[in-house]
């Protein structure tokens, strides 16, 4: 009875440590019934699958598909991201286990008995077990700041790091029923060196990519500063039209009432010339109307068909607002053969931009301008649609 609740005590412990990571990683908050009732029941199964009669690579297999499978279950979540945050805490986990297992071996103590420790022996474990917990936290914070820079791309690398993890973790526990402490720690090391090389490889590629970011954003800086004087302008030149309009107004009153019919036919003509001069805008939004005149102007052999029908204020960041269109419109305009199909539709709940054109070159998930955006989108709870028929063809959807 006593060697069972000590079993179960540690695969508790486990279990609020894969609950905890999990909800950094899904940025979930805790229901603390719903965390404390999964902890405990996915613990006694985890404890009953250990009691089973098989041989340790095959129980070590079977542990990570339940965690996995538990972790999912436990959120109700089953999208690929949800899949890949799985698989990370099951692979932190692996790599955890096997360096503190080798330093158990070390001390000729054998991590995967636990019933077979004295006392001291199993004070000993549970401070292993403890900086083991601390080992794995610290990775996954790590972890979560890298994780919005990462690419699928990455995602995939880290699966077959993930494998091959599984693989070398195995291989340590079958060498564990011998005494050769070398081997495993040899193993081990390996283990280690394979993850911090590929850490190494993925942090170098998110310090190009940022430093890409980087450039974007002063880029975007400049042209939310020119776009904004260009809105003042367009506003004191408005401004100047109508009170003009109105001056000519009343002088042509005053004139009328004194009959200079010479006088009022030069005020026609520049009325004629100058008082139809109203900018026609192609949004009620001054940031969309002055980026797509912007474009306009400057792609004059792009043949631009419009369909906008947004507010003139919406709920987002005029930055955020920038920053997406001018990434579409700059991939577009410079991709796109004669040409482009623009519809922006929305209200004060949601934001529908849609851009479709036969181009040189396909926006891929894993480009730069693509990555940008998706971090803009998601937000604004969105998302992004990209088709490719006879048309290449980009959706976006954001959400107030």
């Amino acid at each position: 009875m006593i060697e069972f609740l000590s079993e179960f005590c540690l695969h508790i412990i486990d279990f609020i440590c894969f609950l905890y990571m999990y909800h950094i990683l899904e940025n979930e908050k805790i229901n603390k019934k719903k965390f404390i009732g999964g902890v405990l029941v996915f613990a006694l199964f985890w404890h009953v699958i250990e009691m089973m009669d098989a041989s340790r690579v095959l129980l070590t297999i079977w542990n990570d598909v339940f965690i996995i499978l538990s972790l999912l279950v436990y959120m109700k979540k089953f999208k690929v991201q949800d899949i890949m945050n799985a698989f990370t805490i099951d692979a932190v986990f692996r790599v955890s286990v096997s360096l503190f297992m080798a330093l158990g071996e070390i001390i000729h103590m054998d991590i995967a008995y636990t019933n077979s420790l004295g006392l001291y022996q199993f004070c000993f474990f549970i401070v292993l077990k403890i900086l083991m917990v601390i080992f794995m936290w610290l990775f996954i914070r790590q972890f979560k700041k890298l994780q919005i820079n990462m690419t699928m791309k990455s995602y995939n690398i880290f699966i077959g790091s993930y494998l091959i993890c599984i693989l070398i973790g195995t291989t340590i526990m079958q060498l564990s029923k011998n005494n050769d402490v070398y081997v495993k720690v040899m193993f081990t090391l390996l283990l280690i060196a394979l993850f911090s090389f590929y850490f190494a490889v993925e942090y170098i590629t998110i310090i190009i990519r940022k430093y890409q970011t980087m450039k974007m954003e002063e880029i975007m800086d400049i042209e939310e500063k020119q776009i904004n004087e260009m809105i003042e302008e367009q506003k004191k030149t408005m401004k100047f039209i109508h009170d003009t309009k109105n001056l000519f107004i009343d002088i042509e009153s005053s004139i009328d009432q004194n009959q200079l019919i010479e006088a009022k036919d030069l005020i026609k003509n520049w009325y004629y010339l100058y008082g139809t001069s109203y900018v026609t805008k192609i949004c009620r939004n001054s940031y969309i109307d002055v980026i797509l005149r912007q474009k306009i102007e400057y792609y004059q052999n792009i043949h631009f068909n419009l369909k906008i029908q947004v507010p003139e204020n919406i709920p987002m960041k005029n930055r955020d607002l920038l920053s997406v269109l001018m990434l579409l419109l700059n991939y577009f305009c410079e991709n796109v053969k004669n040409e482009l199909d623009i519809s922006i539709c929305g209200n004060h709940n949601e934001l529908s931009i849609c851009m479709k054109g036969m181009c040189h070159k396909i926006l891929t998930e894993n480009s730069v301008e693509y990555q940008n955006i998706q971090m803009i989108v998601e937000k604004y709870n969105g998302n992004i649609v990209l088709i490719q028929n006879k048309d290449f063809e980009c959706r976006i959807m954001l959400f107030f």
